[in-house]
């Protein structure tokens, strides 16, 4: 990998590079700290910042998602850097690059449902609307709201709370408001498809509706 990449200073070969080393870590091998961290590698952040905006977006989602699908994100690379840590930079690269397309984001809050943030899964869901106020494909729309939909659950406790109850939590009735607002927004576009997402979506509507009006 060192010869590849310092030979040819390419995409391609860093690209390579990238996925050789996503191999091993899907495999549980151990890495030398210069390949499991390519984030941190000198040679690399150099080129990196010579890419085109499209390059280095294709470039840090793929870095992105090889720590997220490491067997274990929260393990640690060294004594203060985890997977995690690295994903994350790496998705925030991406976004920065290219902050339309959904994929870093859907990376990014994956990896926290993944390690149990639901709390932040919510807040980068929420920045992608907000980064897009006019998103035009029905499937990102039903797919990041679905996704929102179980983060809030898993913050809320619903539905194992009562409607109640979370509606007099300040923040949770936040939550749902903003939830609640976004589904009406984009409803119209997946409403009438019967898939499974979005009759789950349309159902809590109604549940979330019911909460925002208790205050």
């Amino acid at each position: 990998m060192d010869s590849a990449s310092s030979i040819y200073q390419s995409f391609d070969i860093y690209s390579y590079k990238v996925r050789l080393i996503g191999d091993a870590l899907k495999s549980n091998k151990e890495l030398p700290i210069r390949h499991a961290n390519l984030a941190s590698d000198g040679e690399f952040i150099n080129y990196s910042r010579n890419l085109s905006n499209l390059d280095k977006y294709k470039l840090f989602l793929q870095l992105g998602q090889i720590y997220t699908n490491v067997p274990d994100p929260e393990k640690n690379l060294d004594s203060t850097t985890t997977y995690f840590d690295v994903a994350i930079a790496a998705y925030l690269e991406a976004k920065n690059s290219n902050p339309i397309n959904a994929k870093p984001y859907q990376g990014e809050y994956k990896l926290y449902q993944k390690t149990g943030n639901h709390f932040d899964a919510v807040t980068v869901i929420q920045s992608y609307f907000e980064r897009n106020p006019s998103i035009k494909r029905a499937s990102t729309v039903r797919s990041f709201l679905a996704d929102w939909l179980t983060s809030f659950e898993e913050v809320t406790g619903l539905p194992y709370k009562s409607v109640e109850e979370i509606s007099r939590d300040e923040l949770y009735h936040k939550m749902a408001k903003r939830l609640l607002d976004t589904i009406n927004q984009y409803k119209s576009m997946f409403k009438n498809d019967d898939k499974a997402d979005s009759k789950r979506i349309i159902k809590a509507a109604k549940t979330l509706d019911n909460i925002v009006e208790r205050r």
